[in-house]
């Protein structure tokens, strides 16, 4: 003899499918917020403030012009002093 049991499962599923779904949107969300808070530094604009280099002069000699500011901008090989 089998016994319908389709009144007994129906609340079951009525209910038990929204929580897993919400269960799930809140899992997605812990998972991408933690992700966020991992440390990861965007440095495509960064910019060096305090550095100091030891700068050696090749040859004796009197400093007579400084060519480079406070803050500019310079390259590898650049003259900064004469």
């Amino acid at each position: 003899m089998e016994k319908d049991i389709t009144k007994k499962i129906k609340p079951f599923i009525i209910y038990s499918v929204p929580i897993i779904l919400l269960i799930a949107v809140v899992a997605i969300f812990g998972v991408y917020k933690w992700n966020q808070g991992q440390g990861i530094i965007n440095i495509n604009d960064a910019k060096l403030t305090s550095s100091k280099v030891m700068v050696v002069a090749q040859n004796d000699g009197t400093l007579t012009e400084l060519l480079v500011n406070d803050g500019d901008k310079v390259e590898a090989g650049q003259v900064m002093l004469k």
